[in-house]
């Protein structure tokens, strides 16, 4: 196998076929230098906590807190979404994975879960959290 370099066209690298080369393709991503600098839109710190009632709608926060309670919530229009409700010492927040009901059987009452993603407003402050850590 040649020596990488910068100029090698992606579909070249280990891991990566022709499905996944259309697919950086579309990004604009046709080369392994392109691939390196190809940096993230979003980037949240989940070294800095936010307290629970600190969390502040349309803001992106991380979050840490217990489970107090969970369940899956039908919608009318079939939709599962899976709810948890965490509690820190400062406060609560309610967070919602719509389409994520298997997570009913990996997130238990009691778990300590760090959550991130942005605070928005539906029947109170909610969360639609983008990442989450057991």
């Amino acid at each position: 196998m040649p020596p990488l370099r910068l100029d090698t066209p992606v579909k070249f690298l280990k891991g990566v076929g022709e499905r996944r080369a259309e697919a950086l393709e579309r990004l604009g991503i046709s080369t392994a230098q392109d691939l390196l600098w190809h940096l993230p839109h979003r980037y949240i710190d989940a070294s800095t906590v936010t307290p629970l009632n600190q969390a502040k709608v349309g803001a992106d926060v991380a979050c840490v807190g217990r489970v107090v309670s969970k369940g899956v919530l039908p919608t009318r229009k079939g939709l599962r979404i899976f709810h948890a409700v965490l509690r820190d010492g400062s406060g609560a927040l309610e967070c919602a994975w719509p389409g994520q009901a298997f997570l009913d059987r990996t997130i238990e009452v009691g778990q300590t879960l760090l959550v991130a993603g942005p605070i928005r407003f539906y029947h109170g402050r909610q969360m639609a959290p983008r990442e989450y850590l057991i």
